[in-house]
């Protein structure tokens, strides 16, 4: 690029993408100078949409890394879980073993009970 084109493309990018385009519209430039400002146009935009291609790449690897961290997360919530769960099976045995316990002591009570009255019983029917 001579100096020259040099210089436009320094005013351009002074006068901002909005302005150069206003100046195309208007038809103020000779020829060759708006055949530059397409170019300098073209440029830019071409440079910006790089750029943003470059941001939406980033901002990509940024989402996959916090995926991945979350896939993590949830993978440590479910060994939890798991544990929780087995715990909580233990629990439930032990209670019906504890039920089963109760349930054989009731009955021994309930079966003295009945011994002591039937005990009561023949004493005072003897009489």
């Amino acid at each position: 690029m001579d100096k020259e084109n040099r210089r436009l493309w320094s005013e351009f990018s002074a006068l901002g993408l909005e302005e150069v385009r206003r100046q195309i519209a208007g038809g103020y430039w000779r020829e060759a100078k708006t055949k530059q400002a397409n170019a300098w146009i073209n440029h830019y935009i071409s440079s910006r949409s790089e750029e943003s291609a470059d941001a939406v790449i980033e901002e990509a690897r940024a989402a996959n890394e916090l995926a991945r961290s979350a896939n993590e997360l949830a993978s440590a919530a479910n060994a939890v879980a798991r544990d929780a769960n087995a715990t909580a099976r233990e629990a439930a045995d032990a209670a019906k073993n504890n039920n089963k316990i109760a349930i054989a002591a009731l009955a021994a009570a309930i079966i003295s009970i009945m011994i002591s009255i039937l005990g009561i019983f023949f004493r005072h029917g003897g009489h």
